[in-house]
């Protein structure tokens, strides 16, 4: 699987994750990102090996402003390759039912496709 995919389906799970869930989902969602986050903690340090050699300025939001544009196409370009690695993850998919209370967008919901299913009716908690 992509290592992108990946790191989209993680910030997504990171949402999910502060819902109040029955137990066992939010066990089975728990499971699920720390299988994850090996992923995700390659991505963060090779882009702070980035982040340092580039130096940019960073913002109040966490944007990042480069001194030059060639910095910022090697970023654009590294942070791609990234994204298109091939990862090996072991994982279960959870179903989760469509609860009232929890939002998440619908960019949230493709981020999660393979990796959560969202059941009809307050009663699918797996």
């Amino acid at each position: 699987m992509k290592q992108g995919k990946i790191i989209d389906a993680y910030k997504a799970l990171n949402k999910l994750a502060s819902c109040q869930l029955p137990i066992k989902t939010a066990y089975q969602l728990h499971k699920l990102r720390t299988a994850l986050k090996s992923a995700w903690d390659f991505q963060r340090e090779e882009e702070g090996k980035l982040i340092e050699r580039l130096r940019p300025a960073v913002d109040a939001d966490g944007n990042l402003t480069f001194a030059t544009m060639e910095d910022k196409k090697v970023f654009l370009r590294v942070q791609h390759e990234l994204s298109e690695q091939e990862q090996e993850i072991d994982y279960q998919p959870v179903t989760v039912g469509l609860l009232d209370g929890i939002t998440l967008s619908a960019n949230d919901i493709d981020a999660l496709d393979g990796f959560v299913t969202f059941g009809e009716g307050n009663d699918v908690h797996n």
